[in-house]
Parts: structure tokens; sequence; C-alpha cells
């Protein structure tokens, strides 16, 4: 830790550092690769119960502990929330996590997306809070060119987007037209490749074994367009009649608009 700290305040650093790689500004950055074992923690493997939440932290921070292990808990929500008067059963499950946690040894991580909802004694005992911002149009952009890069190399031959059908997913990416998270876009992406397939399947005179499956812009369309309806359906027209962003600041789950705003201040 010493050594990363010494390594940042030479990189914030505003006087002249000296360089040794003969290339000016080569090598003036600081890259840093923190390696070990993960050690990932369900919440299945926790519990709900309190005497077994307690008991099954004990193990797993132990076993964390003794491994020298990174402690990853995922989607802990149900251990963070914030305590009410009425609800016993779950002042009990975050007490045990409280108390469990206090006396960790090693390096946990939790995660969450109802950062709003956490009890305020959690909140007092992280060290560091990192939020992840919502998508921007040049970070769905960035993800769809990620997913075509990953298709090409592995399905080299096989499948191929066309060119056509590119230009039009990431014009509409960087418009922002589109809001569709990285798992929506994983999803639209399989999908557009699996009605390709099945065209390609329904023609006699095509062989998979000798020819490419093309994903053209027809594909993307036909996906988009369905998943553009429903979320229609849910979130503007009928359902919800509010997007995702609004409805967890509703719900005093998280500001997704915070970051928003502090981007647009000067």
């Amino acid at each position: 830790m010493t050594t990363i700290k010494a390594l940042a305040r030479r990189q914030n650093s505003k006087r002249e550092t000296w360089a040794a790689d003969f290339v000016v500004g080569k090598g003036s950055g600081q890259i840093i690769l923190l390696h070990g074992p993960l050690l990932s923690l369900p919440v299945a493997d926790i519990g709900t119960v309190e005497t077994r939440v307690e008991r099954e932290l004990l193990k797993w921070f132990s076993l964390a502990e003794a491994w020298n292990a990174v402690l990853l808990v995922d989607e802990a929500d149900i251990f963070l929330e914030r305590r009410q008067n009425r609800d016993l059963a779950r002042n009990g499950l975050v007490s045990a996590f409280l108390r469990r946690m206090e006396y960790f040894k090693g390096l946990l991580f939790l995660t969450t997306n109802r950062v709003g909802q956490i009890d305020d004694a959690f909140i007092s005992r992280v060290h560091v809070a990192i939020g992840y911002e919502a998508l921007s149009p040049d970070s769905r952009a960035k993800i769809w060119q990620g997913f075509f890069r990953k298709l090409a190399k592995e399905k080299a031959g096989k499948i191929q987007i066309s060119t056509g059908a590119k230009k039009w997913v990431l014009d509409r990416a960087a418009s922002g037209e589109s809001q569709m998270n990285g798992r929506d876009i994983r999803n639209a992406l399989q999908t557009a490749i699996t009605l390709a397939e099945a065209e390609h399947e329904e023609d006699p005179d095509f062989d998979a074994e000798k020819m490419t499956v093309i994903v053209g812009q027809s594909h993307f369309q036909r996906v988009l367009d369905i998943t553009n309806k429903f979320h229609s359906y849910v979130y503007v027209q009928s359902i919800r009649r509010e997007d995702e962003r609004k409805r967890a600041a509703a719900r005093q789950d998280r500001n997704d608009y915070w970051h928003m705003e502090s981007q647009a201040d000067p």
C-alpha cells in the first residue's frame, strides 16, 4: 500500500519528475496489477436466517483471511438495507453482517444498485465507495464495438455483421436515441444473430460448414423495434410511466441524475 501511495503521489504531483525512459513521454503512466485469488460469495451461500448468516459469514470470512483472498459479496442489498422498527428479522440480518464485517481483516468488496437504501451504519464503515455512471451514447457505441470485435475474433468465417448493419447500430447508439444498457446490448446482438441463423437455415442451399451467416440491418431493426416497443409499454405508456432512472430516484434507491448534473457543471 505504501508503494501504491508513493506512485499515486508521483503521478498527481505538479512538479516535474525524472523519467527513466529515453523516449520523451514514454512510460510516464503508472500501471498497477492487483492479483490473487478472488472469493465470490453469492447471497444464496450465506442464507437469510440470522443464526445461519452469522455462522456462514464467520466461515467465509475466515477462509478469505486464510487464503489472502479478495472477498466479493455480490448483490449484497439484503444485508445492507436500512433497518426498520417493525422488521426484526431483517434487522437481525443487518446486525449480523455488521458484527462480522467489523472484525474482518481482509479486503471486502460489496456490490449494490440500491445505494440509497443502505443502512447508515454501513456507510460509516465503508472506506471507499465507487459509483458507476449511467452509460453515455459514446459508451454504448464502444460496448457495441467491443461485442462486434469479439464476434469477429471468435466466429470469423462463420458469422459476420454487415458493414451497413454496424453503421446503423453505431449511429443509433452515438445519437443517444437508444437507452440500452450493456445487458440489453448483449441480448440484442445475440437475438439478431439468432434471427439471421434461422433465416439461413431455412434456405435449402445454405451449407453451415462452408458458408457465412450474414447479420444485416433488418435483423437489428426487428430486434430493436421489439425492445423499444416493450420498453415504451412498460416505462412510458402503460404500466410504470417512467424510466428506470426516475423509478430508482422515486424509491430513493439511487440518483442516476447526479452524475449527469455533475458532468454538466463547468
